[in-house]
C-alpha cells in the first residue's frame, strides 16, 4: 500500500489550514493597524490667569470614546511667553482604561487639572501642552495614537 497519495493529502490540508490561519492573522493586524483614531478630543478649554509659582487651573470640554478601552501615557510641558520649555511631569504618567473609565464618571465630558506654573516663567501668553499615546490594541503598543493638546495661560 502507498502512503504517499495521503501523505500528500495531509500535508495539503496542513498548508491549507497554515494559510487560512495567516490571512486571518493578517486580516487582523490590518484592521488594527488601521485603527487610528483618536479616543479623546480637546474641544474647547479655558485657564485662570495666574502668577508664576502659582496654580492655574484648566477647564476643558473634551469628548472620550470610552469604547474602546484605551490606555494612555502621557507627559506635560509649560511653554512660557518667550518659547522657554517647563517640563510639569518628570516621567511620562500612565492611566488605564479604568482609570479613564473612573475620570468620565467623576467629570463627565469634563477635564479639569491643576497646574502649578513654574517661578521662571516670563510673563505673557504661555501654554500648557500635554502629549498623549494612546494604546486601544496591540498594534498601538508599538505605534501608538498620538493627541497633542494645547491650552493657552496668561502668566501676569
Amino acid at each position: 500500500m502507498n502512503t504517499l497519495p495521503r501523505l500528500n493529502k495531509a500535508f495539503s490540508v496542513l498548508i491549507g489550514i497554515g494559510l487560512g490561519m495567516l490571512i486571518i492573522v493578517a486580516t487582523q493586524l490590518t484592521m488594527w493597524g488601521m485603527d487610528r483614531e483618536p479616543p479623546f478630543y480637546l474641544v474647547e478649554a479655558t485657564s485662570t490667569p495666574v502668577k508664576p509659582g502659582s496654580n492655574t487651573t484648566i477647564k476643558a470640554i473634551v469628548k472620550r470614546d470610552l469604547s474602546r478601552k484605551c490606555n494612555v501615557v502621557y507627559s506635560r510641558v509649560f511653554y512660557d511667553s518667550v518659547g522657554t520649555r517647563f517640563d510639569l511631569t518628570d516621567t511620562p504618567q500612565k492611566t488605564n482604561a479604568k482609570g479613564l473609565d473612573d475620570l468620565d464618571r467623576r467629570t463627565p465630558n469634563e477635564l479639569k487639572i491643576g497646574v502649578e506654573i513654574p517661578e521662571a516663567a516670563q510673563r505673557g501668553t504661555g501654554a500648557v501642552v500635554t502629549f498623549l499615546d494612546y494604546d486601544c490594541n496591540p498594534v498601538h503598543r508599538f505605534y501608538p495614537i498620538s493627541v497633542v493638546m494645547s491650552v493657552n495661560v496668561e502668566v501676569l
